[in-house]
């Protein structure tokens, strides 16, 4: 394996690899796609980019079982140990082949582009990975057909080699000689040398329970028994405070939220529209489904999605909150979730806000102790939710790394005025 990795040389590839892509905005004007800043050569577009000798460009399918194992494989040994912890979670193939794929006939002569680049003698071995999937989206009013890249990732040995900037020129190149000049939207770390067209969003997490792991039940028995020793009144309210945090509260139905049940398929059409009324008058940036991708993308998957709903006294569904279910790869009995998606308020008068945000508190409220008790540890999502800050005033969402700048959601030659996170209505997974 060394001998292999040894042979991608960082010389191979041009010093200034971003700018044959066009993706340098300027934050002033509106909703303009970005010429690029060099003459186009259809005849180099049709061949395939540069690569080291013996190294090849492999396409997967999301259809084929085996491709999907390959990528799930390669996503688990060098994308997650990326992110907040490499003990966090582990994809498996069926979330994969979910988040890859579309509704049978949904984008006519759009086919989901996964790229992976290898050995010429050994196809099977990926050193790099991009995933993107068409999809549409809402921006300033512009409804933009484009894709969104899903999954990008190198080896982790091979980080300083310019792959991944290479497979973004692929896909690029790809989709442009497929004739969509609106290029593909990513979310990235903020260190790319250009502007995203949104704010940074950083990770939050909100810990469910307590008693999962022997770590956890000697930190409460610790809590615990400074709590009998302490006489410190202050101290003794903020232990107090920690505990009770960590205990799953059971909230009585009113008549506001009179019950909370898992989604069906009966609920989607409901749902769909509940949808586009936030995200049509609250969001600039929000994902366009049809109801036929929404139900594929909303509907509950045992062990892998789950959509819960808000019902009031007279039976009608108010609002709704979708999870991801994240794996722990060293004990199946260790779970987290992730919150992927909520609908919060639309309201024209601070009264109207406070009401809204405090049922919309008492909905997740209930939704955490469903997961508690159902054996979730933690609760994540990103702040491209357009939460304004609810979720960690409200209900004690905490950054999970101060130091970590977030990630930011680009666009490959798309130009708008930066978006706030408070109105962007983004789902991102994980």
């Amino acid at each position: 394996m060394e001998e292999k990795i040894s042979s991608f040389q960082p010389k191979l590839f041009q010093p200034s690899v971003w700018d044959d892509i066009p993706v340098k905005r300027d934050n002033k004007s509106m909703n303009i796609v970005i010429e690029p800043d060099f003459e186009m050569d259809l005849e180099d577009y049709h061949s395939s980019i540069k690569l080291p000798k013996g190294f090849v460009f492999v396409t997967l399918s999301n259809q084929s079982l085996k491709d999907i194992s390959i990528i799930t494989g390669f996503l688990n040994d060098h994308y997650i140990p990326d992110l907040v912890s490499k003990n966090l979670y582990k994809y498996n193939t069926r979330f994969i082949q979910y988040r890859l794929q579309s509704p049978v006939g949904h984008f006519k002569n759009r086919n989901t582009l996964i790229i992976g680049v290898a050995k010429s003698d050994n196809k099977n071995a990926l050193f790099g990975l991009i995933a993107a999937r068409p999809v549409c989206y809402s921006i300033d009013g512009q409804l933009i057909s484009t894709y969104e890249i899903e999954w990008l990732t190198t080896h982790s040995q091979l980080r300083n080699r310019k792959i991944a900037v290479v497979l973004k020129k692929e896909l690029y190149r790809r989709l442009y000689i497929g004739g969509y000049i609106t290029g593909a939207l990513f979310f990235a770390p903020m260190t790319l040398p250009f502007q995203s067209i949104t704010e940074p969003s950083k990770l939050l997490y909100k810990r469910l329970r307590i008693v999962n792991t022997p770590q956890d039940q000697k930190q409460l028995e610790k809590l615990k028994a400074v709590k009998l020793k302490i006489k410190d009144t202050e101290k003794i309210k903020e232990i107090n405070r920690l505990i009770e945090e960590l205990t799953p509260i059971q909230l009585a139905p009113t008549s506001v939220i009179h019950q909370i049940r898992l989604a069906n398929k009966t609920d989607m059409p409901e749902l769909f529209d509940i949808y586009y009324q936030r995200c049509q008058s609250k969001f600039r940036l929000y994902r366009v489904y049809n109801q036929k991708e929404f139900e594929y993308t909303f509907t509950p998957r045992k062990d892998m999605v789950y959509t819960y709903v808000m019902m009031n006294s007279d039976g009608v569904v108010k609002d709704f909150v979708t999870i991801f279910v994240l794996n722990h790869p060293n004990d199946d009995k260790l779970k987290s979730a992730y919150l992927y998606y909520i609908t919060f308020p639309n309201t024209s008068t601070p009264a109207e806000n406070k009401t809204s945000y405090k049922i919309l508190e008492l909905f997740l409220q209930n939704v955490m102790y469903i997961l508690s008790e159902s054996g979730y540890d933690k609760l994540y999502t990103h702040q491209f939710l357009g939460t304004n800050n609810a979720l960690e005033n409200a209900l004690g969402f905490e950054i999970v790394n101060h130091a970590d700048k977030g990630i930011g959601c680009y666009a490959f030659n798309y130009n708008t005025k930066t978006i706030e996170l408070k109105d962007c209505g983004l789902s991102v997974h994980i």
